[in-house]
């Protein structure tokens, strides 16, 4: 009779699952997998300047304490290394494997904002994200950043919505802004979520132990220390988590990178055949037009705790990122605020067609289609823009000229 209900007790563990749901993900995950890690022939054996640097730290890892920037994508890359002992393909699966991470963690927080149908749109619009495909192939830091930004606000957001499990919600915030603190541009994001924590999470934080509160701080100041052991010998990489690359650039300079950002993201880009092709924008012109809209949406609700960690974690990315030299290579940071802008753009955007058509619902129809085609325009259009427009430039061979031996 044991052994009886055991049996049964298995059998109804598994005819409780939603067979449907874990089939629908899992061909989801299948998807991402083969949207991200396959290499194109012309980065193949090859390397472009801008990741020299990385591949040099996985190569010569006497002493990775010496210097911390970047840590949580050179460890991994260098674990990997050790294994296929390639380290160019190492670096890069691990790109690949932020920028997986980057995606879902995004779909949960835009269906923890909005809901499951718009949380499915923005996923996909980031993941074929043409720019976000070339960052998912970098052997740079440029894929850990993007994610971190994404994983801080999903963790305050799930701290801060947490009802049972406030603790673990709150360590795994913890944790996110410890990593982040190892990152460029990770220290803007962690002074804008720490105050977000401190004006949203009040109430959220008095129901913290003393005791959880002194096994969080322990856990900061443990994964801290490499990094402040390692600024204390080289205080230089202070300007590499802030984002200034090569030096302090002239007021001039800098009102021009301002410019050629928002111009960047709208209208023209400025050449940079590492990461784009050509001169065109990081949107199309759907995705363009409904993220102005979205955030005449937030505007309109500036108040909101989201509006307001939205547009200052943009305006703070903004400012920061222009202050660089190299500032267009860290472009792909604005996309998922860019996309979060679109989707409140589509939900006013619905919200004015069904006021203009109350209870038709073939007009319902007829807009719902029309998103869905737009929609699906958008994502073929960014993923030829990667595999064929890119993959396939002239200009795309010359910057990848640095041979490698697998």
């Amino acid at each position: 009779m044991k052994v009886s209900y055991n049996l049964n007790s298995f059998k109804g563990l598994f005819s409780n699952l939603n067979w449907k749901s874990i089939l629908i993900a899992s061909l989801l995950g299948l998807g991402l997998v083969a949207l991200l890690f396959p290499q194109p022939n012309v980065i193949q054996n090859s390397l472009n300047i801008n990741e020299l640097p990385v591949i040099s730290k996985i190569n010569d890892y006497d002493n990775p304490w010496y210097r911390a920037v970047g840590a949580p994508f050179i460890v991994p890359a260098i674990v990997l290394n050790s294994l296929i002992e390639n380290a160019p393909l190492a670096a890069r699966i691990i790109s690949g494997l932020f920028v997986f991470g980057t995606i879902i963690l995004f779909y949960k927080l835009i269906k923890a904002w909005f809901n499951q149908r718009m949380a499915l749109i923005a996923a996909a619009l980031l993941a074929s994200n043409s720019l976000v495909l070339n960052t998912a192939r970098q052997a740079t830091l440029w894929a850990a950043s993007l994610f971190i930004i994404v994983a801080v606000f999903y963790c305050l957001n799930l701290f801060l919505r947490s009802k049972e499990n406030k603790f673990w919600a709150f360590l795994a915030f913890v944790a996110s802004i410890a990593i982040a603190a190892y990152l460029p541009y990770g220290i803007w994001i962690i002074a804008i979520a720490t105050v977000g924590l401190f004006i949203y999470g009040k109430k959220k934080l008095k129901k913290i132990s003393k005791k959880q509160l002194i096994i969080a701080g322990t856990l900061y100041i443990l994964l801290l220390l490499p990094l402040l052991i390692s600024l204390s010998g080289a205080p230089g990489q202070l300007k590499e988590l802030l984002g200034i690359y090569g030096g302090f650039i002239g007021p001039r300079a800098y009102i021009l990178h301002l410019i050629y950002q928002l111009t960047g993201i709208y209208l023209y880009a400025q050449l940079n055949s590492v990461t784009w092709v050509g001169n065109l924008p990081l949107l199309d012109i759907f995705t363009a037009a409904l993220s102005l809209l979205g955030i005449f949406y937030f505007i309109r609700r500036f108040r909101h705790r989201r509006s307001i960690l939205i547009f200052s974690s943009f305006i703070t990315l903004f400012l920061t990122i222009g202050l660089s030299a190299n500032y267009l290579n860290y472009q792909m940071l604005f996309l998922p605020i860019l996309y979060i802008f679109f989707i409140a753009g589509l939900i006013e955007l619905m919200k004015r067609w069904l006021t203009i058509f109350p209870r038709n619902p073939l007009v319902l129809t007829i807009g719902v289609s029309l998103v869905v085609i737009a929609v699906a325009f958008s994502v073929f259009f960014q993923l030829e823009r990667y595999f064929v427009a890119w993959s396939n430039s002239p200009t795309t061979k010359s910057v990848y000229m640095i041979k490698y031996n697998q």
